[in-house]
Order: structure tokens, then sequence, then C-alpha cells
């Protein structure tokens, strides 16, 4: 009897663990917190060419400015595969990544970077990073962020951003967005960048505090942050447990 009773538990128990994995999935959402520290998605249509010069980032020698013109900027005539914003001020990436982009404030961490901290701090399995700029095909890591927890020591994501007019596997959109330097000239050869890293397990234990962002080149800007929760148990998982903990103590 004994055996059978275990057996039967053990059958339980592995059907307990399907309902967990079945109920129990999550997808990647905006990550909202403040510290934004750069403008460079110039807003629709009333955007003027001292708003496309003074905004951005660094590009060569330091004197020209680098910005992303949104869909409907017409201050400086027609451009070509501009970066399309939602009403709701979303971009989705060819991924399906969700990012939050407001062209009408700080939007971005750039040159140095900043650190984004954020309205409610969770646990993550994994993150993602909207990502323009120069980048480089040679060197080591250009692109950096440092994950501050709510307990133990943080953690550094690292990546090789590679240049800008190189289509990789990790580009954002299929075509390349249109940029502006100095508010005068208009090109249309920039990638955008979907970075994706996936936590350790013993990252996605801890709640996630803040978000620091390096950029090594100096010319890089984080325009959006995304990540998938990590799933808490679902009250079906749940109501499960109690099940079993109930037969479990009518057989001893």
């Amino acid at each position: 009897m004994k055996t059978k009773t275990k057996t039967k538990t053990n059958s339980l128990l592995a059907s307990l663990a399907c309902v967990t994995l079945a109920t129990g999935t999550a997808s990647a959402a905006m990550i909202m917190g403040t510290g934004w520290t750069t403008d460079v998605v110039v807003d629709s249509g009333a955007a003027s060419v001292a708003e496309a010069t003074n905004g951005g980032f660094f590009h060569k020698d330091g004197d020209e400015r680098l910005t992303i013109p949104q869909s409907g900027f017409t201050a400086l005539g027609t451009i070509e595969n501009p970066l399309v914003i939602s009403g709701s001020n979303v971009v989705t990436t060819v991924n399906g990544t969700d990012f939050f982009v407001d062209p009408t404030a700080n939007n971005a961490f750039t040159d140095s970077g900043g650190t984004l901290t954020l309205n409610t701090a969770a646990a993550y399995q994994d993150l993602q990073f909207l990502v323009f700029g120069i980048g480089n095909n040679s060197g080591g890591n250009n692109f950096q962020a440092t994950l501050t927890f709510d307990t133990g020591s943080p953690t550094v994501l690292a990546f090789h951003v590679q240049n800008w007019d190189n289509p990789t596997s990790y580009d954002a959109f299929a075509t390349e967005s249109a940029y502006i330097v100095d508010g005068l000239t208009i090109l249309d050869e920039q990638y955008a960048r979907e970075l994706t890293f996936d936590l350790a397990p013993a990252d996605e234990a801890r709640n996630i505090v803040s978000i620091e962002i390096a950029a090594t080149s100096a010319r890089m800007g984080v325009v959006g942050i995304s990540g998938t929760t990590v799933p808490e148990p679902s009250s079906t998982a749940l109501l499960g447990i109690g099940g079993i903990a109930l037969i479990l103590r009518r057989r001893k």
C-alpha cells in the first residue's frame, strides 16, 4: 500500500509541475523609471532645427550632434524611415518588444550614460535595451549596464555593438533609421539595435532597483529598456499545492 501511495503522490506532483509551467509564463514589458538625461528623439511635426541641433549625442568631432527624428518631422524636409512612435509613446521592434520612448522629454542615456531608477523594483528573467549610435567593428565591449539589486552585489552586463551601418542579427528594425547631424543634414544609414540579456538564476531571485548605463565609445544612446519579470505561481498552481498537502496529510 505504501508503494502505491508513493506512486500516486509522485504522479500528482508531476501534474502540478505541468500546471505551474503552463500558467506561470510572462512576456517582456516596458520598464518605467526616472533619470533619463538627454533628449535624442525629436518630437513629431513641431520640432525645429534648433531642437534637432541641441538634442542628441556626439558624432565624430564632438561639434556635431546626432538626433533621431520621429515620424512626421517635416522641418527639414522628407525623412526616410523615421522612428515611428505610437500615440502612447511606444516603439515596437521586429522582435515584438515594446519600448517606451517619450519624444517630448529626456528620453535617452548618451555619451557618459546615466542611471535609471525603476518606479517599481522587480525581479526579471531578462532585459532588452533599445540602442542607437555609432558602435565599432573592433575592440572589446562598448556597451555596459550595471544592475543594482535590493540585496547583494551589482551585476554587470556587457556587449560589443557593431558599427551603425552594418546589419546584424540583433537589429531592432528591418530598415535603417533616419538621423540628423547638426540639425542640417538628413541621412538614412543607422541601424538601431535591440540587445537582450538573460539573467542568471541568482539574479532572477533579486529585485532590480536601478540600471546604470555606460557606453565606453561615448557615441551610443539607450532610448528604452524592457524586460520579462519572473513569473509568480498562479492561483491554480497554489490551489494544487494546497490540495496535495491535504492528500499527503490524510495518508500519513
